[in-house]
């Protein structure tokens, strides 16, 4: 029998699968505003592109710090479910 993944690299890898899957439509939407709006999306604006690439990159490490921060609690409980398990605790202490 083949051991369960832990629910953060099932977290992971829902996300890369989920953002793997918005690429194709962003592509053909982005496609199709370029071909409905040439002078909004000139190739001889870098500044505009530079930005808009750093709002993004922003985003991804912004939406990456949430889901670890989001994670943290997990790590603490698995501890103490690893001292419940040792018998060092009894159980597992609310707040």
């Amino acid at each position: 029998m083949r051991p369960r993944r832990s629910f953060r690299s099932r977290l992971v890898v829902g996300s890369f699968l989920g953002a793997v899957g918005l690429l194709p439509v962003v592509h053909i939407a982005s496609i199709y505003l370029m071909r409905e709006y040439p002078l909004v999306f000139r190739r001889d604006d870098f500044h505009s592109l530079f930005g808009f690439t750093t709002f993004g990159f922003a985003f991804i490490v912004f939406g990456l710090v949430q889901v670890w921060r989001s994670l943290a609690p997990f790590g603490e409980l698995r501890g103490r479910l690893g001292a419940v398990r040792d018998g060092a605790d009894k159980q597992i202490g609310g707040q």
